[in-house]
């Protein structure tokens, strides 16, 4: 596991999951400050690949700077397809990717590369934000994960619901799994 640079805190290894819009990078980006570290999604393992085959190192950002917004959905498809490639041999190959540089993972939708890839995490949190519907290349469900976290009533309790979380602390904006109890 990776060691923090703060009090040499033993990070664990986190999964974030939701449906598309639900504030999952958000939470990540949260997780990430309070351990002192870092965080990594899938869909960029996906667009750093897409730039080495196009012997471009900037490419990856361009494309998800210039299409993520202007195509939405339609390039989430793009993005999903591209990483079923490469998850072709290994299902857990992106999450796996991700994990080498980082200990949050966001970004996993399919159920078989969430299937491969579960053993490699201790925790797993769903972003629940009402009126975030799956599209088509969400294909996890709230029981997938351990924790629900409500992202309903703004950042700070957003914050607040994910720090207690990984402090142990059970509140009413969170719901446990029967794993985790």
């Amino acid at each position: 596991r990776i060691i923090s640079e703060r009090a040499n805190m033993k990070i664990p290894s986190i999964l974030i999951i939701g449906n598309s819009t639900a504030g999952k990078s958000t939470a990540a980006t949260i997780l990430a400050e309070h351990f002192g570290c870092g965080w990594r999604g899938t869909s960029k393992v996906i667009m750093l690949a897409l730039a080495t085959a196009a012997q471009h190192p900037l490419l990856g950002t361009i494309v998800s700077l210039k299409y993520s917004e202007k195509f939405g959905d339609l390039f989430r498809v793009f993005l999903r397809d591209v990483g079923n490639r490469l998850r072709k041999d290994d299902p857990a190959y992106l999450v796996k990717e991700c994990l080498k540089a980082h200990p949050i993972v966001e970004g996993v939708r399919t159920r078989e590369e969430f299937t491969h890839a579960l053993h490699l995490f201790d925790l797993v949190i769903w972003i629940d934000r009402p009126g975030t519907l799956p599209n088509e290349t969400d294909e996890l469900l709230l029981d997938d994960a351990d924790v629900i976290i409500h992202n309903s009533r703004g950042l700070e309790e957003l914050k607040t619901g994910l720090i207690n979380v990984v402090r142990g602390i059970k509140n009413e904006n969170t719901k446990m799994s029967k794993r985790l109890r």
